[in-house]
């Protein structure tokens, strides 16, 4: 009998972080039964018409007054990552400034290398790349969705006071990296999207957009509540005022494709995610995509050197650097060649034998889960070790090759 019911056990594991609408459905479903049956029988806590009212006047109070933006894990996921990466110096000291203090879009240098942070936009329907997710990205000069593209102070100023904050560049780090939300692109949890908006327990946020910006007879009001219930149902309209935008990885997870949009001569790629060891999926799918989002521009990308970062008879990989090489397609109908610096955070032969044997202490490093936000000072440094490590080797690869 077990051995017969293993496949079916084995295909509702998998199946069961989809599963979690069905919660959510019969949450409802005594809920309601629980109203039907108070206002009935005439006892309860939905007997009397005042507890109607009072709770008529509660929604109403919270759409008119609550903005969807306030009561959500977005600001606190901000605010950690503000507090850990938001850093400046004042003399010898190193501290975490302000909100107001922080660095905004248009006090970005131009001169200096451009910052592109790379979010998802999620839709309904299937976009060109094959995902129900789409680019959004933004930078000192655009923002793009799709292949809608304005220029960034027209589209900030837009925003809706409630959504002051998305000036700074930390708060679109927050975005960028927002692992889970209640749409989450190639990651989505079937059902459990829904629950996960029900409970407001997301990292996304609904912001104006691009397409819209440039009509001035379009108003971004206040995000009210009615977008958590289109959450819930999945409705992720184009075309709509405001749309949700999360973490770049529900896309890509890289933002390769889009330094491959740009014809970049030279990329460095940092890979972090936490693949299976030697399969590289992450950095696959972004071949894949950009294949068919770019089908105009990306010609070929040569991966046959990541037989290096792959181990052999259970022995560690040699290291952490390949060298990969992108064929582009010209306007003009020729062609030109691209090199990628793939960098893979991951144990190897040729680390300081100090990471190794913190691997082996550890065994979950460096795949740490995102809902783990309470690291270790030893775990977090050895992250930084490993970071260290990939760029060092990137370094002195650069140092060999002539300029792009």
């Amino acid at each position: 009998v077990w051995r017969l019911a293993r496949p079916v056990v084995s295909r509702l594991t998998a199946m069961a972080p989809k599963l979690g609408g069905l919660l959510l459905v019969l949450a409802v479903v005594i809920w309601g039964g629980k109203v039907a049956t108070d206002a009935a029988l005439g006892t309860g806590l939905f007997r009397s018409p005042w507890t109607w009212a009072a709770v008529t006047l509660a929604f109403a109070s919270v759409y008119l007054f609550v903005g969807i933006t306030f009561p959500t894990l977005h600001r606190i996921y901000r605010k950690r990552l503000r507090r850990t990466f938001g850093l400046a110096r004042r003399g010898g000291t190193v501290y975490a400034p302000d909100e107001p203090d922080q660095l905004s879009w248009d006090r970005m240098p131009p001169d200096a290398p451009e910052l592109v942070l790379c979010c998802a936009q999620q839709r309904t329907g299937i976009a060109p790349g094959g995902l129900p997710a789409e680019t959004f990205t933004i930078s000192r000069r655009h923002v793009r969705m799709g292949d809608t593209v304005v220029a960034t102070s027209q589209y900030l100023e837009r925003l809706h006071p409630d959504l002051a904050t998305e000036r700074y560049v930390s708060s679109w780090i927050a975005t960028t990296g927002a692992a889970f939300a209640s749409a989450m692109g190639r990651l989505s949890k079937g059902s459990t999207n829904a629950l996960l908006a029900a409970l407001n327990v997301d990292l996304g946020i609904w912001l104006p957009n691009p397409r819209l910006v440039a009509d001035p007879s379009v108003r971004f009001a206040k995000v009210r509540f009615g977008y958590l219930f289109k959450e819930i149902l999945g409705w992720y309209d184009p075309l709509d005022r405001y749309v949700f935008v999360a973490d770049g990885g529900h896309w890509e997870n890289l933002g390769l494709v889009e330094l491959l949009r740009r014809r970049c001569g030279l990329i460095v790629c940092f890979d972090a995610a936490g693949d299976t060891g030697g399969t590289f999926t992450t950095l696959m799918q972004a071949v894949e995509l950009a294949g068919l989002e770019l089908p105009d521009v990306v010609g070929s990308i040569d991966v046959t050197e990541l037989e290096r970062l792959r181990g052999k008879g259970g022995a560690m990989p040699g290291g952490v650097l390949a060298t990969l090489r992108v064929t582009y397609r010209n306007p003009d109908g020729t062609t030109s060649t691209g090199t990628i610096l793939f960098a893979k955070a991951q144990l190897a032969g040729n680390l300081d034998i100090a990471l190794r044997r913190f691997a082996k202490a550890d065994p979950r490093f460096p795949d740490y889960s995102t809902g783990d936000q309470f690291l270790s000072d030893a775990q977090f440094a050895a992250l930084v070790d490993l970071g260290r490590a990939a760029g060092t080797a990137v370094v002195d690869e650069l140092a060999t090759l002539p300029p792009p």
